[in-house]
């Protein structure tokens, strides 16, 4: 269970000297890091490469655990870290259709998008009525990530490839993936 606390342990009876919860909070942002790190590369694997599809569950549940924090800037740098474990491995086939820069450079602009989403959790996050225990957080966390999945399929070059390019068979004009 230590792997999954993020916050520093509370003295017993007082405080602890600056220098000691300086090094707590460093250490706790580590594991937060190495957290996110895990979980995009597990959700990596519930992709059809691998289809290890509980994964995706496991994969997200990390980088909510990553997402402990309040500060904005913190859960951007999580979600941008975790966001680059799912996507530098998924989106390898831009390296061998385009090079390498334009995989890297679409891999972190996506990575950018997730952290954008994940700053924008941790600023709901601090509604107080969201701040407690329950579905009410559940649920605004699933309609914070939609809003971002909305933001990342329209953009950049108008979304997912599949919805541009044409398809001989008529009815495939009609589903956005053609599958």
């Amino acid at each position: 269970m230590v792997l999954l606390s993020h916050r520093p342990p509370r003295p017993a009876g007082g405080t602890t000297a600056p220098r000691a919860g300086r090094a707590a909070t460093r250490s706790a942002r580590l594991v937060s890091v190495l957290q996110a790190a895990a979980g995009g590369l597990l959700t990596e694997t519930a992709f059809p490469d691998r289809s290890w599809w509980p994964m995706a569950f496991v994969g997200v549940a990390l980088l909510v655990l990553a997402l402990d924090r309040d500060s904005p800037r913190w859960a951007g740098l999580v979600g941008f870290v975790w966001a680059l474990g799912l996507f530098v491995p998924h989106l390898y086939w831009a390296n061998e259709a385009a090079g390498v820069l334009p995989w890297l450079a679409l891999s972190v602009l996506q990575a950018a998008l997730v952290a954008v989403g994940t700053t924008a959790w941790a600023l709901t996050r601090r509604v107080p009525r969201l701040n407690r225990y329950g579905p009410l957080p559940a649920a605004a966390f699933a309609l914070v990530w939609a809003a971002a999945e909305q933001l990342r399929s329209s953009w950049p070059f108008g979304g997912s490839p599949g919805r541009v390019w044409p398809s001989p068979r008529p009815r495939a004009r009609c589903s956005p993936s053609h599958g």
